[in-house]
């Protein structure tokens, strides 16, 4: 991911997957999502105070049959304005397919990625039984490769994670509370910390103001992230547990998102405080 493009989509994509806490998952019964569900979120560019929107992303949630079984699948899609279209065109399509039975295991994943020149698609699919990802991945930049990657209990991906988090007892969680989590990107092994922050009514431009959990986020140093500072993630302090907002600083400005339309979710938007920014709200 050489250009900037792709390196905020990436940016994104990686605060939002980082989530795979090892907390204990709410018992009630009471799913935070349901077959239909659709979020929309703008990615942005923020330079010297100046907020360009980029990419548009959205993440929908169906049902489908897998192996003769009744199984969830989820899209994550992401694709830059027609303006930048022109400069450097980015189109991302994650689908995968998760099991029913309240473990939310990835059970198979497709990519397929458009960044400029560079074109990447990948297939896994997870065997839980042999404890391994059979991977076959192909890149324009060095053709195809075929291996077998370790399946850890805690292995999740885009956009499985996204889903998986919000049936944890994010709010349980007490402040300043870390969680270190291993973590598959792509073909590594790495580790994120993740800290509970406490709540904080965001305001959300477009949207209005939500009462939120807030989250730090340490992410990757080296190619574009700064380093020390946190990403910042924030999830509706409801039973539908959405993120609203994200952002992490870059080498150079930094990156953020926002959710901008919602529909089909399995309970009502109570943490949605008011359609415009409230007093105390940041």
């Amino acid at each position: 991911m050489k250009s900037f493009i792709g390196k905020l989509f990436f940016a994104a994509a990686l605060i939002l997957s980082t989530q795979a806490l090892t907390l204990r998952a709410d018992e009630s019964g009471n799913a935070p999502f349901t077959p239909g569900e659709k979020l929309v979120y703008k990615g942005s560019y923020n330079w010297l105070g100046t907020v360009t929107d980029v990419v548009t992303g959205s993440l929908t949630m169906d049902e489908a049959t897998l192996d003769g079984k009744t199984v969830y699948k989820t899209r994550l899609k992401a694709f830059t304005a027609k303006f930048f279209d022109v400069f450097f065109k980015v189109r991302e399509d994650f689908q995968t397919y998760l099991s029913k039975d309240g473990s939310f295991r990835a059970l198979k994943n497709t990519r397929n990625t458009e960044e400029g020149k560079y074109i990447c698609t990948s297939k896994f699919i997870y065997d839980w039984t042999a404890g391994y990802i059979r991977a076959d991945i192909h890149k324009s930049t060095r053709g195809d490769k075929y291996l077998d990657m370790p399946l850890r209990e805690k292995t999740y991906d885009l956009p499985s994670v996204l889903y998986y988090v919000r049936t944890l007892d994010l709010a349980g969680m007490r402040e300043e509370t870390a969680v270190t989590i291993p973590y598959v990107l792509a073909e590594k092994n790495v580790s994120i910390t993740i800290t509970a922050k406490g709540k904080e009514k965001k305001y959300v431009k477009g949207l209005g103001t939500v009462d939120c959990l807030k989250y730090g986020c340490t992410v990757l140093q080296g190619e574009m992230f700064e380093g020390d500072e946190d990403a910042v993630i924030w999830f509706s302090n409801d039973d539908n547990k959405i993120i609203v907002a994200f952002s992490a600083p870059l080498k150079i400005g930094a990156v953020g998102g926002r959710l901008i339309s919602y529909e089909g979710l399995s309970h009502p938007f109570t943490a949605l405080l008011s359609t415009k920014k409230l007093k105390g709200a940041k």
